[in-house]
C-alpha cells in the first residue's frame, strides 16, 4: 500500500507505478529531487570528462603525448575508485573526486605564464584522474538511487541530458583560443558545482535498493516507519525505526502517516 502519495492516488498504486516519471515529478518530491540533482551531476561530469579528454591534445606538450597521458591515467583511476566505493561510499567518492579535480582545474588559471608548462599539464591530468573515477562511479550510484519501477526511465533521462550537455564542451574548449587555461577553469567550476550536488543525496552503500516508488521516497529518511505484520518490513536506512502494529489497513495507514509527519517534519 502506498503511504506517501495523495489519497486519490493511493487507491490505485498499480496505475501510479506504471505511469513512470510523470508520477515521480508530480507526487514524489524526494525521488524528484534525487533525479534532478543526479541529472545535473551527470551532465557536468560528462562535460568535464569529455572536455578534458579532448583538450589534452591542446596542452603545452606534443598532442599525441598529451592524449596518451590523459587516457593512461584512467586505468589506475578506475582500479582505485572501484576499490574505494565499497569502503568510502558512493557519495563521498563522487563528491571528493569532482571537487578536488575541479579545484585543480580552477588553479590552472592562476598559474603564472612564466611557469614551466608541465605544471598545468600535471594539474589537468590530476583533474582527469579524478573525473574519470567519478565518471565510472556515477553509473552505479544513479542506478542505486532510483526505484526499480522507474530505474530504466530515470537513467535514460539522465544519460540523455548528459548527451545534450556534450554539445557545449567544444565551445568551452574553444575558449582556449583566448586564454590557454580558461577552458580548464570553466570545467573546474562545473566539476565543483556538480560534485557539490551529491551532498543532498542519500548514501546507498550497504542499503537495500528501492523497488517501488514508496521505497525510493523513503530512501535516506532520518527515521523509517515499519508496519509490523505487513509484507513491507524491509528497512531502507540504518537509522532508528518506528514500528506500528497493523490492526487494519486503514488504521495502520493513518498511524504511519502521523508518525512520518511527526519524525520527519
Amino acid at each position: 500500500m502506498n503511504f506517501l502519495g495523495p489519497p486519490s492516488e493511493r487507491e490505485n498504486e498499480g496505475s501510479v507505478n506504471k505511469s513512470g516519471l510523470y508520477q515521480v515529478f508530480r507526487y514524489y518530491p524526494r525521488i524528484r529531487r534525487n533525479l534532478i540533482f543526479m541529472t545535473f551531476c551527470w551532465v557536468t561530469n560528462s562535460i568535464v570528462y569529455n572536455g578534458l579528454s579532448f583538450y589534452s591534445a591542446d596542452l603545452k606538450v606534443n598532442p599525441y603525448v598529451g592524449f596518451f597521458i590523459a587516457s593512461a591515467v584512467e586505468f589506475p583511476s578506475y582500479a582505485f575508485y572501484w576499490w574505494a566505493i565499497d569502503r568510502l561510499g558512493r557519495r563521498k567518492v563522487i563528491f571528493g573526486t569532482m571537487v578536488t579535480g575541479g579545484v585543480a582545474g580552477i588553479v590552472c588559471l592562476f598559474v603564472p605564464s612564466t611557469s614551466p608548462g608541465w605544471i598545468i599539464v600535471a594539474l589537468a591530468m590530476f583533474g582527469k584522474f579524478q573525473i574519470a573515477g567519478s565518471f565510472a562511479v556515477i553509473y552505479i550510484y544513479a542506478g542505486e538511487l532510483m526505484p526499480t519501477i522507474v530505474r530504466n526511465k530515470a537513467l535514460a533521462w539522465a544519460a540523455f541530458m548528459a548527451g545534450v550537455g556534450l554539445l557545449f564542451f567544444p565551445y568551452i574548449n574553444y575558449l582556449g583560443n583566448f586564454m590557454y587555461a580558461l577552458p580548464l577553469f570553466v570545467m573546474g567550476i562545473l566539476s565543483v558545482l556538480g560534485g557539490s550536488t551529491v551532498l543532498v543525496l542519500p548514501e546507498t552503500l550497504n542499503r537495500k535498493m528501492p523497488d517501488t516508488l514508496d521505497d525510493g521516497e523513503r530512501l535516506g529518511l532520518e527515521t523509517e516507519v515499519v508496519v509490523v505484520g505487513s509484507t513491507s518490513d524491509a528497512v531502507y536506512t540504518s537509522r532508528p525505526t518506528i514500528k506500528v502494529e497493523q490492526n487494519s489497513d486503514n488504521e495502520a495507514e493513518e498511524k504511519v502517516m502521523l508518525a512520518t509527519m511527526a519524525v520527519n517534519a
